[in-house]
């Protein structure tokens, strides 16, 4: 990877990414998002079951989406100091529905093993509340990024490293559609987690492309300068995501469902934010550097 230069083989990676974007643009489009009652507004069973079932969840949900239909959103594993119990999730329901539910579950597991901790309705407005908050914590780090990028290095560079976060964070959500994970409240954390991770591994480049620049002087170009600097940072690049998803990956495979459902997102994410970081982040300052810079 080292013999390869990154500079001069910008245009594959820039035209890979906007495949990318436009499979991932038409995965929602036909495979639609699916949207938590955290986002949303609905209903939300908690329901404790005692039994050795090892595939609870699933026959929880089962019995779920027969009752619910399209209504459906999601069944999974709370957690707490009184136990483990099952979140179950959906569009606004009647109360009919809710007994039959757990009528149903009772029946199959036995009524004295069945308990409903608890059953009630997210409005719409708790919900928009969330949407707001979840926009304006992301607007606020890139926002905030952006301010430092421009003061550190150019306000060039900043250009391209926020990109590059959209970049992660767009994938990031088609991770969500594509494997149809419920968006929840959870995507705030997934996000603000990604911005962080990208934007370290990206201030790396853009650190060492600096410090090349004093270095290697006029006797170099810009694109040269750049190209060196991904080489340099290479090999840490990597390794800091491997070891990083050695960590996020062990939360997956150990983790219940609704764990997984967080690790996953953020596994996609890290892989997104090597790549952006290594193969966009540098190539879109050079871009911008031969076309606006003297400007």
């Amino acid at each position: 990877m080292k013999n390869m230069s990154y500079t001069k083989n910008k245009n594959k990676f820039f035209i890979f990414s906007a495949i990318c974007v436009v499979l991932g643009i038409l995965c929602v489009i036909i495979r639609g998002v699916n949207w938590d009652v955290d986002f949303v507004g609905g209903t939300e069973m908690n329901i404790r079951v005692v039994t050795e079932d090892k595939d609870l969840a699933k026959n929880v949900e089962d019995i779920a989406k027969e009752i619910i239909g399209a209504d459906f959103s999601s069944v999974t594993t709370v957690s707490d100091t009184t136990g483990d119990s099952l979140l179950i999730k959906s569009n606004e329901i009647t109360s009919e529905k809710r007994e039959e539910i757990f009528d149903k579950i009772a029946e199959k597991y036995g009524e004295d093993n069945v308990v409903l901790l608890s059953s009630n309705s997210v409005s719409g407005a708790i919900s928009d509340s969330l949407r707001k908050s979840a926009i304006l914590a992301v607007s606020i780090a890139v926002v905030l990024m952006l301010l430092y990028i421009a003061i550190r290095f150019k306000p060039l560079s900043a250009v391209a490293a926020i990109i590059c976060l959209i970049h992660d964070i767009f994938f990031v959500f088609i991770a969500y559609s594509l494997l149809q994970i419920p968006v929840n409240s959870n995507i705030i954390a997934v996000a603000l987690t990604i911005l962080g991770y990208s934007i370290n591994a990206t201030i790396v480049i853009f650190d060492r492309i600096r410090e090349n620049n004093k270095v290697m002087g006029a006797s170099a170009t810009f694109e040269e300068k750049t190209d060196a600097s991904i080489k340099q940072t290479l090999r840490r690049s990597i390794f800091t995501t491997v070891t990083t998803l050695l960590t996020i990956g062990m939360v997956y495979i150990l983790g219940v469902t609704s764990i997984k459902n967080f690790a996953l997102p953020l596994i996609v994410g890290i892989f997104a934010g090597l790549y952006s970081s290594v193969c966009l982040a540098g190539n879109l300052w050079v871009v911008f550097d031969k076309k606006l810079g003297k400007k």
